[in-house]
């Protein structure tokens, strides 16, 4: 297939065992539907053919390159649940990195600069306290709502890692998929209404709402950072909760391997809300809520605190009695977690 265009071309030869054969050169065209894309540019472009992954893994467009936004455009109009990658370019323009601030300690986000290094331990002046790169998407409007099931999977690209470590000991998580609202005029991120779906390996912050799983069921939301910085020690936020559940049953969000933990801080409504009737028998375990990387630090979850289960809700479970399952929850204005108008949830 040199062409990328699903036309095969085939050489048959026939040998009728006496000594006699005869050769035929056949065009075959195969029907294939792939399910797996990789995102290769953090730049906000749709010009590439995304009636389907596999025209666009064919036509990416004048830019050579897949968006986020073109693949997610792309799974919704392929069925089946598909998977969004990462292979982003060392040379890609939003490969950043913090400079030294010269301050023992910390990171500060006037200092994030450019990099075309491939590799983090070649960065020059980069800073001590945090000696990894990474990746911003910054969508100019909010991206298209999901609508079939899909795995994004942020630690794909190059570099990444989940945490290894186990509570107390300071995650080893290295995130380098950023998707930061700054530009979006006030949009969303992702707003899941497929079911069955899976988000790990991300970093949302600076959106109004960064995360919303909606009137569907069966999503798996883990080693993300809400909130927070790639760092998971500064506090951009999102304005709204850092995750939403409405209408959805059977999720795990986060679990009780150290890989599974999500860090859910400094959104200005609250951390996680779980709200709705037929919301029930969700797991939310083993999470870091309002407090920075460490655990050691509050970043805080607005109005509403931690994690508040409302409306309905119903045989959901917050933590456990397992290894790893218990959530770790601080900062919040008001509650850590609450139960309004919701029966039969375990705590």
């Amino acid at each position: 297939d040199d062409n990328g265009d699903n036309i095969y071309e085939v050489q048959v030869t026939a040998d009728d065992q006496k000594g006699g054969t005869d050769s035929q050169d056949i065009s075959v065209t195969i029907t294939d539907v792939a399910n797996t894309l990789s995102g290769t540019t953090t730049s906000d472009t749709t010009d590439g053919d995304t009636s389907s992954i596999e025209a666009l893994n064919v036509d990416k467009g004048s830019d050579g390159q897949i968006s986020l936004r073109e693949a997610i455009i792309a799974a919704n109009n392929t069925l089946g649940k598909d998977t969004i990658s990462f292979d982003l370019a060392a040379s890609d323009s939003n490969h950043l990195y913090y400079a030294d601030d010269g301050v023992a300690g910390q990171v500060s986000t006037g200092f994030v600069t450019t990099t075309t290094e491939a590799l983090d331990s070649n960065i020059l002046g980069i800073d001590p306290d945090y000696q990894y790169s990474w990746y911003s998407i910054k969508p100019s409007a909010s991206l298209p709502q999901i609508t079939d099931a899909v795995i994004i999977d942020g630690y794909s690209q190059s570099g990444s890692q989940a945490n290894t470590n186990a509570y107390p000991a300071v995650s080893n998580a290295v995130l380098k998929i950023e998707l930061d609202g700054s530009l979006s005029g006030g949009g969303d991120a992702l707003y899941f209404l497929g079911g069955d779906s899976t988000l790990t390996g991300v970093v949302i912050n600076s959106f109004v709402s960064p995360l919303r799983l909606d009137n569907s069921n069966g999503y798996t939301i883990q080693g993300n950072y809400i909130g927070t910085d790639v760092s998971g020690t500064l506090d951009p936020g999102n304005t709204s909760w850092g995750m939403w559940i409405r209408n959805s049953a059977s999720n795990q969000i986060g679990g009780t391997d150290p890989g599974d933990r999500n860090l859910v801080s400094a959104n200005s409504n609250g951390g996680i809300i779980v709200v709705g009737g037929p919301t029930s028998n969700n797991i939310i375990e083993g999470n870091y809520v309002g407090v920075d990387v460490t655990g050691t630090t509050t970043l805080g979850n607005g109005t509403w605190g931690g994690i508040t289960i409302s409306s309905g809700a119903n045989h959901n479970t917050i933590g456990g009695t397992a290894a790893g399952a218990g959530n770790l929850i601080g900062g919040g204005s008001w509650r850590g977690i609450g139960l309004l108008v919701a029966s039969d949830n375990t705590i």
